[in-house]
This record gives C-alpha cells, sequence and structure tokens, in this order.
C-alpha cells in the first residue's frame, strides 16, 4: 500500500488520492482494516481501502506525536513526549 498526498493540485482530486490531508501514523491490522491518524482533524479514523473514505472515527488525540498499532479488535496509540500509553477496543 503506497500512502500519499498532494498538495495545490488540479489535476487530481485529494480524495481519489490520499486517505486525509496530513496523515501522521498508520497501521494495518490482521483483518486489513486500515488506521490512519489524521494531524489535521487530530482524530484517529478507520478508512476504506477501496474508496479512500473515512469508516467511522475511534478517538481524538490532543497531541499530534504518536505511533500507531493494532491488532485482534485492540487500538494501541503511543505518545513518547508525554509518556501516554492509550488502548482501545474498536
Amino acid at each position: 500500500m503506497i500512502l500519499l498526498c498532494i498538495y495545490e493540485s488540479n489535476l487530481a482530486e485529494r480524495s481519489m488520492v490520499a486517505f486525509c490531508a496530513e496523515p501522521a501514523a498508520m497501521a494495518i491490522d490482521e483483518s486489513q482494516n486500515v488506521i490512519v491518524f489524521d494531524r489535521a482533524t487530530n482524530l484517529v479514523g478507520v478508512y476504506c481501502r477501496l474508496h479512500f473514505q473515512r469508516m467511522r472515527d475511534l478517538l481524538a488525540i490532543g497531541r499530534a506525536n504518536c505511533q500507531l498499532s493494532a491488532q485482534n479488535g485492540f487500538l494501541a496509540l503511543l505518545n513518547k513526549s508525554v509518556k501516554e500509553l492509550r488502548i482501545c477496543k474498536y
């Protein structure tokens, strides 16, 4: 999977090329769900791989520096700068 983002282009529609405006972290679980943290909205969401559209939001994050890991329906979000680990079920 290739993660692309095109800025200020009249030739391509952004929703057809990129998941979101500012992708910061991405995880793919064993069920092939794509989970992306969008820095522009500070939301972690599950995205459709075929249509590049957000299916649902999982959680809101206050800080932009994080790492994601997903497996067995659980999402782990690590923020090293404030030493915070969040685990949520999706």
